[in-house]
């Protein structure tokens, strides 16, 4: 039996097209009819691609071919428009899945509008589930098999990849949708380090970048212009009413000063603007009276009255300490123990360096103490 003979199952009529007759590189070039010889299955085919032929050059196919004999017999018959080259492009491929179509476009739009809306029964959306299903378990088969995933690229060809990335501008969504998938990403102490080094020094892309002095105060005005940590809200609201007027607390004085500052009442007689009273002391007085009057209508706990009056004994002798140093204290040098040149006074030393009292210092030992601050006894 000849090769011909096992091969040939039908001559089918075709008529020319502009490129290759079902993906065969030979164009015809006049108008006479061709003939296309298919094979019996894709296994005898091997590998040979549909030749295409003129009358004249057809081959005699009086006789038909022997489909039972060889293993062939238990293939399908090839039909026509069934095999797309895959040396056509994908418009190609469609032009000719479209024009073997038995059904007109007119027909396959009718059916898609029908089909639309249609409600399926849980058995057929089961039924596709599984199918989809296998479809996409052997789809992931043939990934995990895929010679080419586990594949080491060499330094050579990453550094061909990225210079042909190089200077590619991403559009303003990909960007957006970029910087949403790495939001709330947590990185490794390694990788920050990594990422650290690969911008110090001269891999920083600013590294020995010059700007002009346009682009200098453009910078400036713009972080003039935004806020900063240090003046946020949350950082510079008012202390608590609860702080204001303690001692030793310096958010209560300075709650003191805003409130005097933006009301002229409210200062008890003998204090001024910031809270403290005239001799030095914040006002403990009305602090005292407050805390008594609180233990007298508040029953507290023994340990939290123990640490109340620890605490007022605290600041009684504290109270006491402070007296005493100010008893103690020279009235004329204010317990320095120096004061300005009577000599150059107003000048402090700095227009006359050759006064022969301070030496051009503009300070001189208290004559009242002696330079030792303390009040005579």
């Amino acid at each position: 039996m000849s090769m011909m003979a096992a091969f040939v199952s039908a001559i089918i009529p075709c008529r020319r097209r502009s490129v290759g007759i079902f993906g065969s590189p030979w164009v015809c070039t006049d108008q006479a009819d061709l003939f296309r010889v298919s094979y019996v299955g894709s296994r005898s085919r091997l590998g040979f691609p549909n030749k295409c032929s003129v009358p004249d050059s057809s081959p005699d196919v009086s006789e038909p071919a022997d489909e039972t004999s060889g293993d062939d017999s238990d293939e399908e018959e090839a039909v026509e428009g069934s095999e797309v080259s895959e040396a056509s492009g994908p418009s190609q491929q469609a032009d000719a899945r479209t024009s073997t179509s038995k059904l007109s476009s007119s027909s396959r739009a009718q059916m898609s509008k029908k089909m639309k809306g249609r409600k399926l029964s849980p058995e057929t959306k089961e039924k596709i589930r599984l199918a989809a299903l296998s479809t996409w378990e052997k789809r992931r088969a043939e990934g995990q098999n895929n010679p080419r995933r586990t594949r080491e690229v060499s330094e050579e060809t990453r550094e061909r990849i990225s210079e042909s990335l190089r200077g590619r501008r991403l559009s303003p969504e990909v960007r957006a949708k970029i910087s949403a998938a790495l939001k709330g990403r947590k990185f490794s102490q390694e990788h920050r380090q990594a990422l650290s080094e690969s911008f110090t020094g001269e891999k920083n892309p600013m590294f020995g970048r010059k700007r002009s002095e346009r682009t200098k105060k453009l910078i400036s005005q713009k972080a003039k212009e935004r806020a900063s940590a240090r003046n946020a809200e949350q950082t510079t609201e008012k202390p608590t009413k609860k702080k204001r007027g303690k001692r030793g607390s310096r958010n209560g004085a300075q709650a003191a000063d805003d409130e005097s500052t933006s009301s002229s009442t409210g200062l008890e007689e003998g204090a001024d603007s910031s809270g403290v009273s005239v001799d030095g002391l914040y006002a403990e007085e009305e602090y005292d009276e407050m805390l008594e009057e609180v233990l007298k209508n508040v029953e507290l706990p023994l340990s939290v009255t123990k640490g109340i009056k620890q605490g007022k004994a605290n600041l009684d002798d504290e109270r006491k300490e402070k007296e005493e140093l100010e008893a103690s204290r020279c009235p004329d040098c204010s317990g320095t123990g120096s004061r300005d040149c009577s000599n150059c006074v107003g000048r402090h030393g700095v227009s006359s360096t050759s006064c022969p009292q301070c030496r051009g210092v503009g300070i001189m030992f208290c004559e009242t103490c002696g330079g030792s601050g303390e009040r005579d006894s």
